[in-house]
């Protein structure tokens, strides 16, 4: 029986944690700081129990009382302390990044072998043999958590925010909640009340909180110093929210919002004079702009603001279709040449600096590189990191594939320049002098035919894209079946700003990370979507890096069976994902062009506008001549009159694009939205026929549901 309870015990248990945290730095090089320490009833099921607790991105490490009571009645003060320690150490290693509970194990008997040298020392036991090593007849004690109707309360106990010693290395509170504030500054989406839809925030009312402007200062600099402007968030949530943020811009890229306050000057809510509507690819340049050059960006937006004129314009009637072709022609050459400048060969090669200095910044010390000899349009290279900041992987990165753009449709443009990391574990045999062919060299080959691919043959990749080793793909080698990658953006195991770096005004560059997959998860991957895939991965604790034996979700890991086709198939233009075919051809939702099968069973693509008419030229001269009067009575605030007029021009061609616009904003502005409502339908039907038949699709399988629950 142990000597103390564990009321004095939590006193001790701070002491503990320091000190994991020190033989952690001291064995492998890697620290955090930032985590709380807390204690909870979660309970225990006959066979088992929870030992501890560390969520993903969190910054919480909560210990099972539990069992720990248990350990007090039953075991003496030197086994209750070895196990403190150990799971301390298990969750501490989890919060530095290391999620998948095998290497888990591996790290912490490797530390505690390390630390403590006797192989019968208690901590040495439950590293090798599992938390239930000291617990006699575990199958015979039950527990329930302590449910409260908000949750289960946690014991707080410490909080390394304030203080932390490592030798003379000190850390302030003020040091880590300043860093937590410039870095959720610099990685916002919007600048505004809008990023605080994206998470929950909370604060911590019994210890310090990050004081975030709720409207950001290069956006509202007369708000700078506003203590209404302000929020108090807790530092761990602000970390969560980092990762957060960034994904939540990669994933809704192409999504339209309102960008206020072109000019710098105060306005009323919904002031249309100084605001446009642009997608987050476009709001997120400005914005980025506006922190180095405001001037530049309010030159940017005033352009947006003429260029969605002269769009007005042409919906209205005041221009002709040739004078609006011409001036969009005019406009799409100046953009291109103010987002595309030429840049020189010495500012390429600082572009390749500052892409160095950054893999070393997040990931780990270069040590040998790897040049392609056999392109020469741009100097690929693959860099060897042979041990990441943790020490736990080795890491390839790639430099060269951003020297070029690469050539997605316009809505993902901002993935023209990335670059690509591969995971590998810390044991995985690298060259030394030059490179041998042997099993163990595909990833470097693999990254290095994916550059020349992606620039040979003007394609493009982003997140959740897949690549496969031809198709049918063939298994890399013969020690293994992986024979694909899911590119995805490097969250799980690096900080979020390592995701994009940007170069200057005109210039970001995207690191992807290629998940290698076997020719099953492709498949299900491309019928089923990447999301779930990785949601498969997560409940079946599959790595992302490279383990060539690794299990198989799906089928077999054996590189012997026989390989098919993939199941799914690409657009022949964007190289987008297309679900199925049909006879007719199907329109590629990304780049909106039609792609139909050919003679030879090849898919090609078609540059047919989705609006192609099907009345003859006297119909659409009719329809235009009445869509005009229509507009001259909408200048005299006739509405009803107009509106009669432009039912008349839809019904001749239904097809007329413009006409169905204003017929919807002036049921709107006159309140009949009913009406309105059934027009935007009517109008999908000949404008937009795939959106309209997904709709009804949706319908469909929503009553479906709905007659399955009443039954």
């Amino acid at each position: 029986m142990c000597e103390i309870n564990l009321e004095e015990l939590k006193k001790e248990i701070p002491e503990i944690f320091i000190k994991v945290k020190k033989d952690v730095r001291r064995v492998v090089d890697r620290q955090r700081d930032g985590l709380r320490l807390g204690l909870a009833e979660l309970g225990m099921y006959q066979g088992g129990f929870i030992g501890g607790m560390h969520f993903a991105l969190g910054t919480d490490i909560v210990i099972n009382k539990t069992p720990l009571r248990l350990l007090i009645e039953l075991q003496p003060y030197e086994i209750v302390w070895a196990y403190i320690y150990h799971i301390l150490m298990d969750m501490y290693i989890n919060s530095l990044g290391v999620l998948i509970e095998q290497q888990r194990r591996e790290i912490t008997l490797r530390i505690t072998e390390n630390v403590f040298k006797e192989e019968n020392h208690p901590a040495v036991i439950l590293a090798r043999n599992g938390i239930g090593s000291f617990f006699p007849n575990l199958k015979l004690n039950f527990a329930t958590p302590d449910m409260h109707p908000d949750g289960i309360p946690v014991d707080y106990i410490y909080n390394d925010y304030s203080y932390e010693n490592y030798g003379d290395n000190k850390i302030s509170l003020e040091k880590v909640i300043k860093d937590l504030e410039d870095r959720f500054d610099d990685l916002r989406v919007y600048g505004d009340e809008r990023d605080f839809e994206i998470f929950e925030p909370r604060n911590n009312p019994e210890s310090s909180n990050c004081n975030i402007p709720i409207r950001a200062s290069f956006l509202y600099p007369e708000l700078k110093d506003d203590p209404k402007n302000k929020i108090l968030i807790s530092p761990e949530c602000v970390e969560e929210s980092l990762a957060v943020l960034v994904k939540y811009k990669f994933k809704n890229w192409t999504e339209v919002v309102s960008y206020d306050r072109i000019e710098n000057r105060d306005t009323e809510p919904f002031d249309l004079s100084n605001s446009c509507v642009v997608p987050i690819s476009t709001y997120t340049f400005l914005i980025n702009l506006r922190r180095t050059n405001p001037s530049k960006a309010e030159e940017w937006a005033l352009k947006i603001k003429r260029n969605i004129r002269i769009i007005d314009d042409y919906k209205y009637g005041k221009i002709t279709e040739q004078q609006f072709q011409h001036k969009k022609s005019k406009v799409e050459s100046e953009i291109n040449q103010e987002r595309n400048p030429f840049r020189s060969m010495a500012r390429l090669k600082k572009d390749s600096d500052l892409t160095l200095d950054h893999i070393e910044k997040y990931i780990g010390k270069i040590g040998k590189s790897l040049h392609d000899q056999q392109f020469d349009q741009a100097p690929f290279s693959v860099h060897i990191i042979p041990k990441t900041h943790d020490g736990n992987f080795s890491v390839l990165a790639t430099t060269g594939l951003s020297h070029l753009p690469m050539y997605p449709p316009q809505p993902m443009d901002f993935f023209k320049y990335s670059e690509l990391i591969i995971k590998l574990p810390a044991n995985w045999p690298l060259p030394k002098e030059h490179l041998t062919k042997n099993d163990f060299l595909w990833p470097f080959e693999q990254l290095l035919i994916l550059m020349r691919y992606i620039h040979t043959n003007r394609q493009w990749f982003c997140d959740m894209h897949t690549y496969g080793n031809g198709n049918p793909p063939y298994p890399f080698v013969g020690n293994t079946g992986l024979c694909g990658f899911l590119f995805t953006f490097p969250l799980l195991s690096f900080p979020p700003e390592f995701c994009e770096l940007r170069i200057d005004d005109t210039k970001s560059i995207i690191f992807l990370q290629l998940i290698p997959l076997y020719k099953e998860e492709m498949d299900y991957a491309l019928t089923s979507g990447p999301d779930k895939l990785l949601k498969q991965f997560s409940e079946n604790n599959i790595p992302d890096h490279v383990e060539i034996h690794r299990k198989n979700l799906f089928g077999s890991n054996d590189p012997l069976v026989n390989v098919s086709e993939t199941a799914g198939e690409w657009c022949p233009y964007c190289n987008n994902v297309l679900r199925e075919v049909s006879p007719m051809g199907t329109r590629c939702c990304q780049c909106k062009r039609l792609i139909v099968r050919g003679r030879d069973e090849k898919l090609l693509s078609l540059d047919i506008s989705v609006e192609k008419p099907t009345v003859d030229g006297k119909e659409i001269e009719k329809a235009e001549k009445l869509f005009f009067e229509g507009i001259k009575y909408l200048k005299l605030l006739k509405n009803e009159k107009a509106l009669v007029l432009l039912t008349k021009a839809v019904k001749v061609n239904p097809y007329e694009k413009r006409a169905w616009e204003v017929k919807l904003e002036i049921l709107n502005k006159l309140g009949r939205y009913q009406e309105a409502e059934e027009c935007a339908m009517e109008g999908l039907k000949y404008i937009f026929p795939k959106q309209e038949e997904k709709w009804a699709n949706e319908l469909d399988d929503k009553l479906i549901k709905e007659e399955n629950d009443v039954k």
